[in-house]
């Protein structure tokens, strides 16, 4: 309880000595009132509807009396716990010395608000404001904003805030309701909220944007809430003294408890602040929504277990731990310019395949050491360097390597050992004959090359054709491929020619026989100086059966099949069309969707509002099976 002095205002509760003085009042008469002023700290100036009954006893504390219809009441509060005063201590710097107190607050009513005020019966001056009541017509803007469809604005700004389900009305405008059409068919100014709600993308969302939220939905209603009155806007009132007031609120916070409409709709619990950033629980939806003021991050949770994260800049996570992510299906990562992976220590790639495809340039640079093992290991390249100090190759069964010229060259010497014999064979024109490796079933990709019928083609682009079909075509100069010149033999002749330069020679050691046959031709011997034979017998000319052996006849080597990297080659990853949404753009003209797309290995990329991919908004091609990158 409080006590009021009018020769003394102050917005201090009522000293705890002072409450005595009341505590026999009875409080038995009940008026209407309507709140002239707001004196703070719960406080109101009320002025009483009807006359003021002379035998009510006037202030104890003024002498003059109170016969006015104007007193100040203390507004009652649903919930206030406080410490008493008895049980505080002395002691300003000790927080238990202090009287704590808990307990809900509420912003005062705004002048002109009706409501009951409580009086006592021997004391006009103590009131208590015990609550208000809406003037018929009023509580569209209570808790929530609702819609409605009916609904009034300026030509420039119905233009601005093009929707097709409604808009967010304010209260009645009174004076422009003259009877002649039904109520609900008057037109409400549009409320500044639309404005924030286009700004989210939220305009034409029924769901997470508009609401039916309100007291006068239905009746009985099924709205649960309350709302703050929010900023002041620019109409004022002429108060009687000559001062002006502003009388306008544009809308603050609202919190809601919906149990739907008759129909089951907007079933929800919704807290929203004045600027549009909200908590949303969907019943009828199945949803929880979150987002910020300006629609620039939202975060959604459906009923079928999706979460859509959507940020119009960066998403930062950091853990000083571990973060684990762990998809039972398919993780799909993309970057629309850089991705970057780094590990302070050891990076492990594991999988049953593992596959990189590069559209451009693949770089490994391993500073340490590098190590590849695997079963098979083939390289499919245009030109291929090596560069090393030393290079050691253990090959456990035949090693066999084909060119079209094949120049070695070393800074000194050459040693070859075998374990049985070494041949060397010329003119052997069946190596001039290339197998094919070109693959009918696959695509080849720009600068990729081909042996076909015996010739070289390399891939000008991707090598299918246009349109639904995307058949290979096969090498053939034209727009697909050009052929690559063959190459020009370094050794025209066929002989087989050594030769030490002035300051080298030829030695042929041999712990057996040491023959020299020319099988359709001659054999010269010629030297600058002499010619020594030294043997246990010279013979010449005795015929071939005097020779102890013919030479051997060197085989030709066996014919290549060069092998491509794969059977069909690596193929890129298939994309999907995403629609995207500009909320820089115009409204009224585009609704903030673009004539753009983004092309994703994904099938759903989170947009700014509205996003024409949530799963409500369509349920089948939104499903577990419908979003598998992989399904066909």
């Amino acid at each position: 309880m409080a006590y009021f002095d009018r020769s003394g205002k102050s917005l201090l509760p009522t000293p705890y000595r002072k409450l005595g003085a009341f505590a026999d009042s009875i409080f038995t008469s009940l008026r209407v009132g309507r709140v002239k002023n707001s004196l703070g700290y719960g406080k109101l100036t009320v002025v009483l509807d009807g006359p003021v009954p002379s035998s009510q006893n006037p202030n104890p504390n003024n002498a003059a009396g109170n016969r006015s219809s104007e007193i100040e009441c203390q507004m009652l509060l649903p919930y206030f716990s406080q410490k008493p005063a008895e049980a505080a201590g002395a002691d300003p710097t000790n927080f238990e010395d202090s009287q704590t107190a808990s307990g809900s607050a509420f912003p005062a009513p705004q002048p002109g608000t009706f409501g009951l005020i409580a009086l006592a019966e021997d004391n006009l001056n103590i009131g208590f404001w015990l609550g208000a009541f809406p003037e018929p017509g009023i509580g569209n803007n209570i808790p929530d904003f609702a819609t409605r469809e009916y609904v009034g604005g300026s030509d420039e700004e119905m233009s601005e805030l093009a929707s097709t389900v409604g808009l967010p009305a304010g209260e009645m405008v009174k004076s422009s309701q003259d009877g002649s059409i039904a109520q609900e068919k008057y037109k409400n100014p549009v409320h500044p909220f639309a404005r924030t709600l286009r700004t989210q993308g939220l305009l034409v969302d029924t769901v997470r944007g508009q609401t039916s939220s309100s007291a006068k939905r239905e009746a009985p209603s099924r709205v649960l809430g309350f709302n703050t009155p929010g900023a002041t806007g620019t109409s004022t009132y002429l108060n009687p003294d000559g001062t002006e007031r502003t009388v306008t609120h544009l809308g603050g916070h609202t919190f809601t408890m919906d149990d739907g409409d008759l129909n089951g709709r907007n079933n929800l619990v919704r807290f929203r602040s004045s600027k549009g950033g909200q908590f949303l629980i969907h019943d009828t939806e199945e949803i929880i929504y979150i987002a910020t003021q300006n629609g620039n991050a939202w975060i959604e949770m459906t009923s079928d277990g999706k979460i859509d994260v959507y940020a119009r800049d960066s998403v930062s996570i950091h853990s000083t731990a571990d973060f684990n992510f762990r998809a039972d299906r398919d993780i799909n990562l993309e970057a629309g310019r850089n991705l970057n992976l780094k590990s302070v220590e050891r990076l492990h790639i594991e999988g049953e395949t593992t596959e990189f495809l590069a559209q451009s340039t693949f770089q490994i640079d391993a500073r340490g050491s590098f190590d590849l093992s695997a079963t098979d290991t083939r390289l499919l390249v245009g030109n291929l360097s090596v560069q090393s100090e030393n290079i050691d190759i253990t090959n456990k069964l035949n090693f066999k390597a084909k060119s079209s010229n094949l120049d070695l060259q070393t800074f000194y010497g050459i040693t070859a050992s075998a374990g049985t014999g070494i041949e060397i064979k010329t003119a052997n024109t069946a190596n001039q004959v290339w197998i094919n490796n070109y693959n009918p079933g696959r695509t080849y990709e720009k600068g990729q090359s081909v042996i076909f019928a015996n010739q070289f083609y390399r891939a000008l682009s991707k090598t299918t054709a246009p349109g639904p079909a995307q058949a290979p075509i096969p090498p053939s100069p034209g727009l697909y491929w050009e052929l690559i010149p063959p190459a020009i033999p370094t050794v025209p002749h066929p002989n087989l020619v050594l030769d030490t330069n002035p300051l080298g020679k030829v030695q042929i050691s041999s712990f057996s026989d040491v023959n020299v046959q020319s099988v359709t031709g001659k054999i010269d011997v010629r030297a600058t100086q002499n010619i020594h034979m030294d043997g246990l017998q010279i013979r010449l000319n005795e015929g071939a059966a005097g020779i102890s052996d013919l030479a051997v006849i060197a085989t030709p080597s066996t014919l290549l099949e060069p092998k491509p990297t794969t059977t069909l080659g690596l193929k890129a990853l298939s994309l999907f069309t995403n629609p995207t949404t500009d909320p820089d753009a115009d409204w009224a003209s585009t609704s903030y969707l673009t004539t753009e797309s983004t092309n994703s290995i994904m099938r759903r990329i989170p947009q700014h509002e509205p996003w024409s991919l949530h799963e409500g908004a369509d349920k089948e091609g939104t499903s577990k099976y419908s979003t598998d990158r992989e399904a066909e």
